[in-house]
């Protein structure tokens, strides 16, 4: 073989290999990954709701994919499909029994972007646990004592419909005036209501036999404080009592009692413009309810009309939020209240005894001061991670490729300098000579031009 062939032999071989390198790391590349969490909580009667984020991460950013349709699997068999909204969220449910089951999120194309296996225990039954858990934040309290000037006989309880006062949007509200020593309501007490930061209708009222009396709020501020003055046999008694407002919540237009077993409609208004609300129903600690739904721009905000599936007797609460995290979005943004299914009050009953609670006489302050649940929500899958693991290993697979095939080259350009140079040794023609030369510099050239890639490459892995 002369040494012409062996250089352009050569040449090949290294432009060969640095193709190979090359593809090698384009299709290893870490640049993104696609993969699915999925949020699970306890489960109510024999279904499971859960959420499902589809998430694109791009270096250190994590986005939503939207429009991702998914399928989920339970213990291999599938049992719901969803496509995620605007923000990569979508919801499934599906039945399940308590106990250990392995669920998995496949894409489009049917491969895996999520999966694990995760312990469904039943609700537990008590909304508001007696022990609140450490590092959790307890909801505003809906309820509140407020005691007279010191020497007078009265007392008032003030309570909302949910867990605070929704910014400029009424909110359903009652009063009990009672005496303090024997707690009896005072029958027929004449109140005259003022808000600060808010209208009050009706400004004017009188207590019913048990000394409750039912009003609204419309807060126009974000700071409310409420004035009542109550008149009982000629004598009145002044209250003041400060109620939390979320200014940034929404408003659920939903009777607080319905029948069981039956598909009702309500309406989500918002104030200001939203793209999409979370609507999620809780009974006990479990999910039985979940969905996006898009807001229609209206002359007042945004609104939406959502329908409710046949509900079990028992007693709900009903969360609106324009955060993905539904019951555990932040206060500011949520909108809670409770719904009591079916006209039998034993489900209210047993809330409350489950909480080791006193249930009030009065229907509606019963319902008002129901014990707000806890939502413990669970990530039981974080497809992000676990792809991300698979895509650095086949990054790393990738790089030893090129690596390897870098240094065959390098190998082959070595093997050519050899050659060329013992042939030269023994070669009178002075062009041959010279043509020997040029391929020594050629192929050391290419020798430290490969090296200097592969050092790069070292350098550059994870």
């Amino acid at each position: 073989m002369n040494n012409e062939r062996v250089l352009r032999l050569t040449i090949v071989t290294s432009i060969a290999s640095l193709l190979v390198a090359a593809l090698s790391l384009r299709l290893g590349s870490p640049a993104e990954g696609v993969g699915a969490r999925v949020f699970a909580t306890a489960v109510s009667g024999d279904r499971a709701v859960v959420q499902v984020q589809v998430m694109r991460s791009e270096k250190v950013l994590v986005f939503g994919v939207p429009d991702a349709k998914i399928d989920v699997r339970l213990d291999g068999q599938k049992v719901a499909q969803a496509t995620t909204d605007a923000e990569g969220v979508a919801y499934a449910r599906f039945p399940v029994k308590a106990g250990t089951h392995k669920v998995q999120v496949l894409d489009d194309k049917g491969e895996v972007i999520g999966e694990s296996g995760y312990a469904w225990r039943e609700s537990a039954g008590c909304a508001e646990p007696i022990e609140w858990p450490e590092g959790r934040e307890r909801p505003s309290a809906t309820a509140m004592r407020v005691e007279g000037d010191s020497g007078q006989a009265l007392a008032m309880d003030v309570a909302l419909f949910g867990d605070a006062l929704s910014a400029t949007f009424g909110t359903q509200s009652f009063v009990r005036v009672f005496d303090k020593a024997s707690g009896k309501g005072a029958s027929g007490a004449t109140l005259e209501l003022e808000g600060e930061g808010a209208t009050v209708l009706p400004s004017s009222l009188q207590t019913r036999e048990n000394g409750v009396a039912t009003f609204a709020i419309n807060p126009s501020y974000h700071s409310v404080v409420l004035r009542v003055s109550a008149t009982v046999d000629g004598q009145k008694t002044d209250f003041m009592a400060s109620l939390p407002v979320a200014p940034a919540a929404g408003d659920i237009e939903l009777e607080p009692t319905i029948a069981e077993r039956t598909v009702v409609r309500g309406h989500a208004r918002y104030a200001t413009g939203h793209a999409t609300a979370y609507l999620e129903v809780v009974r006990g600690s479990a999910l039985v309810h979940a969905e996006a739904f898009p807001l229609e721009k209206t002359a007042k905000g945004s609104a939406h009309t959502f329908i409710l599936p046949e509900l079990d007797a028992g007693l709900y609460w009903v969360f609106l939020s324009t955060s993905p995290n539904g019951a555990d979005a932040p206060p500011l943004t949520l909108r809670a209240q409770p719904l009591l299914v079916g006209r039998d009050l034993q489900p209210l009953s047993r809330a409350y005894a489950l909480c080791g609670k006193s249930m009030p006489n009065d229907r509606d302050e019963a319902l008002m001061r129901a014990p707000r649940p806890l939502v413990v929500r669970k990530m039981i899958t974080d497809g992000i991670i676990s792809r991300g693991t698979v895509i650095r290993a086949r990054s790393a697979t990738a790089k030893r490729v090129a690596v390897g095939a870098l240094l065959s080259a390098v190998a082959l350009n070595l093997a050519a300098v050899l050659l060329l140079g013992r042939k030269s040794r023994s070669a009178l023609d002075i062009s041959i000579a010279r043509s020997s030369r040029w391929g020594l510099a050629a192929g050391v050239g290419l020798a430290a031009l490969l090296l200097a890639v592969i050092a790069g490459l070292i350098a550059g892995a994870d």
